[in-house]
């Protein structure tokens, strides 16, 4: 039998992800506001119909750092909506497709953010996903009024949010409601406990006045790139979202994630890791390869290049086009772990132009061809890779959507690759099923 692929859909709330200039291409639909429910309804739809485990929202709190005016102009991730705020519309119009929200721990009381996701855990019935991020750039600091926490610091208080958040949906026993007519007591007293955590980062008495789901906590999703980034993945993730350029670098990149769950206590089948890719799916070779150089063609420079800058925190206005990305030396800013991994696995020699523009499409491999040559490769990296599956990463296109439901999910059911159907009803259940 078969090993299966999880799999699970990638996106911003807003009218670009990682395809910079997508909107300009005819599948997509400017006639359907990208701010209204109903583009991303249709889509989660799309992806239930897949039998998706997810739909993944990243998100940013701020635009990217230089130059703002091209970041604007282009729609370079920006602007961006909250996603947390569109969860309940999608759960409205599914019912077993998990929904992952992104929400930062840099800038907010972990108090509010428990109080936001048990809420949504019953709203959605146990599909609901917290995707924890450290918000890495200064802009996004900027906004709050306050400097921009090190690396370091900001995954020393993430890790205590987690803490908090986890204490405060554990103060309620799941026995505590007794909703005694007699007596007229609703509440044991002695079930709901405060935590009463005095951190370096956060104090909270609790407990939570949230009653606890029949469903669990929140399934909680994580992305970290960089060794630090690795050790929270391990410390508290369900699912991580993996970001490698070939299967050379995502098996020590998982074994990394697997032995850093088990340096927490955890086992290393706690946490599944999916693999993020870009589909260009066609019923031609040749249609799947012009739907990639359609997208290519559409990202204008100055935009690849402030993609590239979000994405890497690598400030490179005024660095040649042709550059190698060997010269370049990651900041503060971004994603550390990125520009690592884009030097080691597309080369030293690889120019800016060459990685700017392939990431601005997309910030994974990419795979092209017809339905079977896209399993054939999804087959060959998830093997290799020893990942639980696969991310694909999207914009807000209905046809692009389809596209890997209707060609290449039946392949992979066909092969026995992926599920046929749910066989739970929450995000957690999908996960644990294989």
């Amino acid at each position: 039998m078969p090993r299966k692929m999880h799999l699970g859909a990638v996106m911003m709330f807003g009218p670009t992800h990682t395809g910079i200039g997508a909107w300009r291409t005819p599948d997509y639909p400017l006639d359907h506001d990208y701010a209204e429910p109903e583009v991303w309804q249709e889509l989660v739809r799309i992806f239930e119909r897949g039998k998706y485990d997810m739909a993944f929202f990243a998100d940013l709190l701020g635009a990217a750092e230089e130059p703002a005016d091209d970041t604007m102009r282009y729609s370079v991730q920006w602007p961006v909506h909250d996603p947390v705020s569109l969860l309940p519309f999608l759960a409205a119009v599914t019912s077993r497709i998990g929904l992952v929200a992104t929400f930062s721990t840099t800038y907010e009381h972990p108090y509010l953010n428990a109080r936001r996701f048990a809420t949504l855990t019953h709203l959605t019935r146990g599909r609901a996903g917290w995707n924890v991020v450290t918000s890495g750039y200064f802009s996004e600091a900027e906004n709050f009024g306050v400097e921009l926490p090190a690396h370091a610091d900001r995954y020393e208080r993430g890790d205590e949010f987690v803490d908090v958040c986890k204490a405060l949906w554990s103060s309620w026993e799941p026995d505590a409601i007794v909703a005694d007519r007699a007596s007229g007591a609703w509440v044991d007293p002695a079930k709901v406990r405060p935590i009463d955590h005095k951190g370096k980062h956060f104090a909270s008495r609790g407990p939570l006045n949230v009653k606890p789901s029949r469903y669990g906590p929140p399934v909680i999703a994580s992305a970290g790139q960089s060794p630090r980034g690795l050790d929270s993945c391990g410390r508290n993730a369900d699912v991580v979202f993996g970001i490698q350029w070939n299967p050379a670098a995502m098996r020590p990149h998982r074994d990394r994630l697997r032995e850093r769950a088990v340096a927490h206590g955890r086992s290393p089948d706690d946490v599944k890791i999916l693999w993020g890719v870009k589909v260009f799916v066609g019923r031609t070779e040749e249609e799947a390869r012009q739907r990639q150089r359609t997208l290519l063609d559409a990202v204008p420079e100055p935009a690849a290049r402030a993609m590239f800058s979000l994405s890497t925190g690598v400030d490179v206005r005024g660095t040649g086009w042709e550059e190698p990305l060997g010269n370049l030396l990651a900041t503060n800013t971004g994603s550390h772990g990125l520009l690592d991994a884009l030097t080691t696995n597309m080369g030293p020699g690889v120019t800016l132009r060459e990685a700017a523009t392939m990431s601005s499409v997309g910030l994974a491999p990419h795979v092209v061809g017809t339905p079977e040559q896209v399993a054939d490769r999804l087959e060959e990296i998830f093997e290799q890779s020893g990942g639980d599956g696969f991310v694909f990463m999207t914009d807000y296109s209905p046809i692009e959507a389809a596209s890997i439901v209707d060609l290449v999910v039946p392949e992979l059911q066909r092969r026995g690759r992926a599920r046929l159907d749910y066989s739970g009803e929450t995000f957690r259940e999908h996960l644990r099923e294989f």
